[in-house]
């Protein structure tokens, strides 16, 4: 059977077609204390790309405001506004930056030594980090 965008719960395809968001600024929903919203201003300070930094304390549950809710109804962080669009997760992000803003590399143009690199990425991302997120430590 073909899945179709009608399946899918809305939290998981948001379009985000964000009409109440300036898109000619760039925004950075963030946590202090998230190491994925961490990576994002990492890669976004490396860039030396200039945003608004909005604090979102998941700690105190602000994640799940409604003002919130419209940028990212999956309520968590970090959420990137940029270039008239919404990004969401962080190493999308940063591969977005990456590939769009390519003054800076963030990657070695070696396909190996890039593959090496992912790969480290992707153990923080999904062998450390999950230990230490707010959606796991309250299951």
């Amino acid at each position: 059977a073909e899945l179709s965008t009608s399946d899918v719960p809305p939290e998981l395809y948001y379009e985000y077609e964000m009409e109440s968001v300036d898109s000619q600024q760039t925004k950075l929903y963030s946590f202090t204390q998230s190491s994925c919203s961490y990576r994002v201003r990492i890669a976004m300070n490396l860039k030396g790309i200039q945003y608004e930094y909005i604090p979102i304390n998941i700690l105190k549950g602000e994640q799940h405001s409604e003002e919130y809710k419209k940028v990212k109804p999956r309520e968590f962080v970090p959420t990137l506004v940029i270039d008239g669009q919404t990004f969401i997760e962080s190493l999308p992000i940063i591969e977005y930056l990456d590939e769009t803003r390519p003054q800076v590399p963030l990657l070695p143009t070696n396909p190996k030594d890039k593959a090496v690199v992912r790969a480290s990425c992707e153990l923080v991302n999904s062998g450390i980090q999950p230990i230490q997120n707010l959606s796991l430590i309250h299951i």
